[in-house]
């Protein structure tokens, strides 16, 4: 998603050769690469805590909480890269209404766990594990 957000197939037109093409070096290709060691090591320092007595839900442990501080990062990010694209893009208005749709539906799936994890903290606690497992 951070890709398309900084203009990958959106801006990129001129090359002969698209299978050669790979974006190293960038700020988005070391950030997306970042962000899956960080939910690697999240999930594995995860388990550590997962037969703990004293946590109501899968996502009630410090790494979850972590991990929920990097996807509000990503979306930061991810809306940084559609206003870049618009500011560039501006007068096509193919270009802005696909930017539009897909920075709303990106922002809807980085902020839901963020949002549900909020709103359990408002659920009873005896109910909040079913609530965030079938929400999630």
């Amino acid at each position: 998603m951070l890709f398309v957000a900084f203009g990958w197939t959106i801006t990129f037109t001129q090359n002969e050769d698209f299978d050669i093409y790979i974006p190293l070096g960038t700020l988005n290709s070391n950030l997306v690469s970042m962000m899956g060691f960080i939910n690697l090591i999240l999930t594995l320092l995860g388990k550590i805590n997962d037969g703990d007595h004293d946590k109501y839900h899968m996502y009630d442990t410090i790494p979850s909480y972590i991990l929920v501080f990097f996807r509000v990062i990503s979306l930061a990010v991810f809306v940084g890269g559609i206003i870049k694209v618009y500011l560039n893009c501006k007068k096509n208005a193919k270009i802005v209404n696909f930017l539009a749709t897909y920075g709303l539906m990106g922002a809807i799936y980085f902020l839901t766990l963020p949002v549900i994890m909020l709103l359990a903290t408002f659920i009873n606690p005896s109910s909040r594990k079913q609530i965030v497992f079938f929400s999630v």
